[in-house]
């Protein structure tokens, strides 16, 4: 047994790596090793390399509390998203995770689960620990939300949704413009009777703008506006299908059906193999966001494109720059297009 492990099992101070050891062990000042920490790009690939090396066989930690009283930041950044089992936001994730691990940063991600109440819960306990910035999902936020963030003066950047009246820096799009596109292709279609599934509404500020955006359509093209045909769903495969098979089984069903999620297109369906319809003879549905699963679908799926691809990235990019370089966060719409498939027709007359 070694003497650290020895120690450890008598219940004696077990001695811990530090930045000096790292330092001797790969043969540089310990000013470069936290270099390496705290701003990798800033040291040369080969020392880089030898430092690194030195930490993975030393098991180097080095301790948050003290980085932040020497450079004033934790090195950390804080993200607050809806939930983490969704394919889009698990995309942004990964493309938040990339950049910032690459720039020496850490990122903490939290969890809403779509409540309200619990925002400012999480803003609470990611400024307690010091983040550098915040990462907040959709444009609309509680005011003790803001408050906080206010209070404690904490670079923040909303992803996603995009309002035109946004006083903090976001980049996204504007949902209420992109989920009238679909309103608008089945309205052309000539279709008369338009159901919705959609997340909730009062609990989801993305959800509310897509159902404005097809409430617009629906009054431009003077098709009724009829509050049956709006359902409200959880968000899975199997309440999308739920979802849809309370609209079919209205008196006066929809011809078309608006999904604002292709995962709810996917339960809709399902569903309507299920009941023996034909899509898009018999009822045409629409989703939101192109996945693969709009590409990949028979019939093919008619689908919302946006640019999320980037989103992700460029907003790690402008906090970086604030955080580094004392740039302002930049603000950046993205656009969004219809892609038309084989799940949309006239209506069977």
């Amino acid at each position: 047994m070694t003497k650290i492990r020895l120690e450890a099992a008598l219940g004696q101070a077990v001695s811990v790596p530090t930045i000096g050891d790292v330092a001797a062990l790969a043969g540089v000042s310990s000013a470069t090793v936290s270099r390496v920490l705290n701003s990798p790009s800033q040291v040369g690939k080969e020392r880089r390399a030898r430092v690194e090396a030195a930490i993975q066989q030393l098991n180097f930690v080095p301790l948050a509390a003290a980085q932040t009283l020497k450079s004033g930041r934790s090195m950390t950044v804080g993200a607050i998203f809806p939930r983490l089992d969704s394919i889009l936001f698990g995309s942004i994730l990964n493309q938040l995770q990339t950049r910032f691990d690459q720039a020496g940063y850490t990122l903490i991600t939290m969890t809403t689960v779509y409540n309200a109440a619990t925002e400012p819960l999480r803003v609470r306990q990611l400024i307690a620990r010091g983040v550098d910035a915040l990462i907040l999902l959709g444009g609309m936020h509680s005011p003790e939300t803001d408050a906080l963030i206010n209070e404690y003066q904490v670079p923040r950047m909303n992803l996603w949704s995009w309002l035109d009246d946004c006083p903090s820096a976001q980049i996204g799009f504007c949902l209420r413009r992109a989920a009238s596109m679909a309103a608008d292709h089945v309205c052309a279609l000539g279709h008369k009777r338009v159901g919705v599934i959609s997340a909730h509404p009062e609990t989801n500020d993305m959800a509310l703008k897509c159902r404005l955006g097809i409430n617009d359509s629906l009054v431009k093209w003077q098709v009724e506006v009829d509050e049956d045909l709006f359902v409200a769903s959880n968000y899975s495969v199997e309440d999308g299908s739920f979802a849809f098979s309370s609209l079919i089984s209205q008196p006066d069903p929809p011809t078309a059906i608006l999904c604002t999620s292709d995962i709810f297109a996917a339960g809709a369906m399902r569903e309507a193999r299920r009941m023996g319809l034909n899509v898009p003879r018999d009822i045409s549905i629409t989703g939101f966001d192109d996945s693969d699963f709009a590409k990949i679908t028979n019939p093919g799926l008619t689908s919302i494109r946006t640019e999320q691809a980037i989103i992700g990235t460029r907003c790690a990019e402008s906090i970086l720059g604030h955080l580094t370089e004392s740039k302002k966060l930049v603000s950046l719409e993205l656009g969004a297009e219809l892609i038309v498939r084989e799940s949309t027709a006239p209506p069977n007359r």
